[in-house]
């Protein structure tokens, strides 16, 4: 991921964009870190989607909660 990019398109500065930890990911999201959607609807978030993941064919799929047994 291209850190400073992704702070530019959201407005923000580069030292503002970070990565969760896992303890944070789990407060924030409510399931555990390897099961959050990337097309979970979190309140105040903002959602950068790169073109190139719109070119998987024939589908994404995109899921959260329990990890399979």
């Amino acid at each position: 991921m291209d850190r400073a990019r992704l702070a530019a398109l959201a407005g923000v500065k580069r030292r503002d964009i970070s990565s969760l930890s896992p303890a944070r990911v789990r407060l924030i999201t409510g399931v555990e870190p390897g099961n959050v959607s990337p097309l979970m609807p979190l309140e105040g978030a903002g959602l950068f989607i790169d073109q190139d993941v719109l070119a998987i064919t024939p589908t994404l799929y995109c899921g959260s909660g329990q990890p399979d047994p």
